[in-house]
């Protein structure tokens, strides 16, 4: 245990060294956030509200996905692919102790960082007055951290296609537009109709994006979150399973000279 802290630990001092990346993702993040709020609101004009949403809960929703979208980024799927590349795979599999808990113990390292500017700004959007919301409950924190854990097992399975792709970062484009569709940062997916989002809403871009958001403003019904909490954790044995059978089959190819 003490050595997946220490690689925890590593992680965040490495990421908090290099300040300006986290500065500057957040930067476009929040001109893009900018953007998408004062479409919305122009759409807004003459109109009370639109589906089910006021102004200021569309306001709401969309700050948070924005931000919410920060943490759910792909990053970490690409660093499988950098060790495969430089060859360094073999100096990390040859060490005494597990490589998916030692990923997951960097990608935590990564993730703390994100979640911790991501809570300030809330606070500060908050005491602005820019958007209003309740304290989620202790279901929408397990549903929130279950679907944390199933973007580690989704991206790690998106990770192991380096075995076989000579080029991963065409996959982050596809990424950030699936989250950006079906994951509802451009529009709440309940502005669909119900018939299509009976099928997005249980999709892992979903539950990383608009089920996410919905739990934390408190807009779901309890049944409706133990739904959502079987549907992640369904996926994450699902996904759980294909990791395991792609990293056997991935070691089979790997040579180990990098490329």
């Amino acid at each position: 245990m003490n050595k997946y802290l220490y690689v925890f630990r590593n992680e965040i001092l490495l990421n908090l060294t290099y300040k300006g990346n986290i500065i500057s993702s957040f930067i476009v993040q929040i001109i893009q956030m900018i953007t998408t709020v004062f479409v919305w609101r122009a759409l807004y004009s003459g109109e009370n509200d639109i589906g089910n949403y006021n102004i200021s809960e569309m306001t709401t929703y969309l700050i948070l996905t924005s931000l919410l979208s920060v943490i759910f980024s792909p990053n970490s799927a690409f660093r499988l692919s950098n060790l495969i590349s430089s060859g360094k795979l073999s100096i990390v599999l040859i060490r005494p102790y597990s490589y998916f808990f030692e990923s997951f113990s960097v990608f935590l390292g990564q993730k703390v960082v994100q979640i911790c500017v991501v809570f300030i700004m809330i606070i500060c959007f908050f005491l602005l007055g820019l958007f209003q919301f309740s304290f989620p409950n202790i279901v929408s924190i397990l549903l929130v951290l279950t679907n944390f854990i199933l973007l580690f097992i989704f991206l790690s399975v998106m990770g192991e296609l380096s075995f076989w792709l000579i080029e991963m970062w065409p996959l982050r484009p596809i990424y950030n537009g699936l989250l950006s569709l079906f994951g509802g940062v451009m529009f709440p997916l309940d502005l669909l109709p119900e018939s299509i989002l009976n099928i997005i809403q249980f999709t892992p871009f979903s539950l990383f994006g608009y089920v996410n958001t919905k739990a934390i403003m408190g807009e779901l019904s309890t049944d409706a979150m133990f739904n959502f909490l079987i549907a992640s954790m369904l996926w994450i044995i699902f996904f759980q399973i294909i990791y395991i059978i792609l990293w056997k089959k991935g070691l089979k190819k790997y040579e180990g000279v990098g490329i």
